[in-house]
C-alpha cells in the first residue's frame, strides 16, 4: 500500500538488536543497554543482541530490503522506519530494566514503542510511563503473551496499549 514507515522513529526494547545484521545495519539510529539494576550503561555499546529475539523483533519492524539471488525482498513491515533500540531483558531486575528503557525512549521523539516482552499477570509498575507515552501521542505496541487463556502479561494487558500475541497456521496460540 506504499506505507513504508519513512520518517517514523520507533522505539524497540528487547534483548537488544544486532547492528551488524544486514537487515538492520542502517535501521538503528541509537542503541542503549540497561544494566541488571536498570541503569543505562555508559558509554553505550555498539548495537548487539544478547539473544536472537531482539534482532528478530527489530527486523520484523524495520528490517531493510535484502537481496536473495535476483530478487529483492523486505523483512520489516516498515522498512524505511528508523529504530532506537535498547537491551532491557535477560537477567537482573527486569522491571527496573524495562522501566529504565521506557523512560529513555519517552524523550527520544518516538512515534511507536515496541516491546515484545512482559511479566505474567497484572502489574501497575509500567502504567505511569505507558500513560506518559500515550499523552505524547506514542503508540505502545506490547506483547500480550502466548501462554493461553488467563495468562496475559503486563504491560501488554493495559487498556492503553495495542496488544500483540501470536498464533500458528492452525490458529492456535504459538509456542
Amino acid at each position: 500500500q506504499g506505507i513504508t514507515g519513512k520518517g517514523v522513529l520507533v522505539g524497540h526494547l528487547d534483548t537488544g538488536a544486532d547492528g551488524k545484521h544486514p537487515a538492520l545495519a542502517s535501521a538503528i539510529q541509537e542503541f542503549a543497554e540497561f544494566d541488571l539494576v536498570g541503569e543505562m550503561v555508559s558509554p553505550a555499546p555498539a548495537a548487539y543482541d544478547s539473544d536472537e529475539h531482539g534482532t528478530h523483533t527489530a527486523a520484523t519492524i524495520a528490517g531493510r530490503a535484502s537481496k536473495s539471488g535476483k530478487t529483492k525482498s523486505h523483512v520489516g513491515v516498515a522498512p524505511e522506519a528508523s529504530l532506537i533500540s535498547a537491551m532491557v531483558i535477560d537477567g537482573g531486575d527486569v522491571v527496573a530494566r524495562v522501566l529504565g528503557g521506557m523512560n529513555w525512549a519517552v524523550g527520544r521523539g518516538i512515534r511507536v514503542l515496541s516491546m515484545s516482552l512482559g511479566i505474567r499477570g497484572y502489574l501497575e509498575d509500567f502504567r505511569p510511563v505507558t500513560q506518559a507515552l500515550r499523552d505524547r501521542g506514542v503508540l505502545p505496541v506490547f506483547a500480550s503473551g502466548n501462554e493461553g487463556p488467563g495468562t496475559s502479561r503486563s504491560p501488554g494487558n493495559y487498556a492503553e496499549v495495542l496488544s500483540v500475541g501470536a498464533m500458528d497456521r492452525n490458529k492456535l496460540i504459538a509456542n
